[in-house]
């Protein structure tokens, strides 16, 4: 590795307001996620995981946390000693074609003794359940979540069957927002609707998150600037602009055709 790169790397890594690790295939890259995943949490600096990015911080907190060096993905290590992130068992990892995790599907938020509230429950506004859009074939290793629950981590979503862990988050004693989440959540985000994941996330890196169990602020604001005169007055010299556009290029379509 280019030494001058990779400084340079963490460099813009420590001068970011939060960390946020999307989701992926394949092992190119994934060392830096998990050590993006650790600055993060030992820095307290807002992280959020999706798909593969909260794969990557479970790694992290198994090999850092719960003394599983050599803790991995069968993914990216199909002969680990210590396989936190495992290939769904109903699919035949022989076959191809047809073997994703694919479309909405209901998650569970679960509650902890002790903790009235969880980051989870607060972004999606207490309720009970979720329906959110899947897209993977690995999945966080039942058999060790309980070792990592016992050093701390929060698996506060699962699927209806209490099979599948959907949502990890840290104790806001921990970390002031830690957040990792199995689907996607930007495949619901829309237009003056934010993903509550996300808006959280942006709230958090922008010193706007109240806390755990305060309301988030109202996304109101959002509908109210997409109305806005200057909103539409931005929508319409763009369609103006548009249809411009649009006539400048069959004007010249045009005398394309008659030369």
């Amino acid at each position: 590795t280019n030494k001058t790169e990779y400084d340079n790397a963490w460099a813009t890594m420590k001068a970011a307001d939060g960390v946020l690790v999307p989701g992926g295939f394949g092992v190119r890259g994934v060392e830096g996620k998990i050590l993006a995943a650790n600055y993060a949490r030992t820095s307290k600096t807002p992280y959020l995981g999706v798909c593969l990015g909260m794969q990557c911080a479970v790694i992290e907190w198994a090999r850092n946390m719960c003394g599983l060096k050599d803790a991995n993905s069968t993914e990216f290590d199909e002969h680990s000693a210590n396989p936190v992130i495992i290939f769904m068992p109903e699919i035949n990892p022989n076959q191809m074609g047809g073997t994703m995790r694919l479309g909405e599907r209901p998650t569970v938020l679960k509650d902890y003794e002790g903790y009235p509230s969880t980051l989870a429950t607060t972004l999606y506004g207490n309720v009970t359940q979720v329906d959110e859009r899947h897209r993977h074939r690995y999945e966080v290793n039942p058999e060790r979540v309980p070792l990592m629950e016992e050093k701390g981590m929060l698996f506060t979503g699962v699927d209806d069957r209490n099979q599948r862990m959907e949502i990890i988050e840290l104790k806001e004693e921990d970390h002031p927002f830690y957040l990792g989440c199995q689907y996607h959540p930007e495949f619901k985000t829309v237009v003056g609707k934010p993903s509550p994941p996300f808006y959280g996330f942006i709230l958090a890196s922008s010193g706007q998150f109240r806390g755990v169990g305060k309301p988030l602020p109202s996304t109101d604001r959002f509908r109210d600037l997409l109305t806005s005169p200057a909103a539409k007055n931005m929508g319409s010299k763009r369609d103006s602009s548009s249809s411009s556009s649009s006539s400048s290029s069959g004007s010249s379509a045009k005398r394309a055709r008659r030369s």
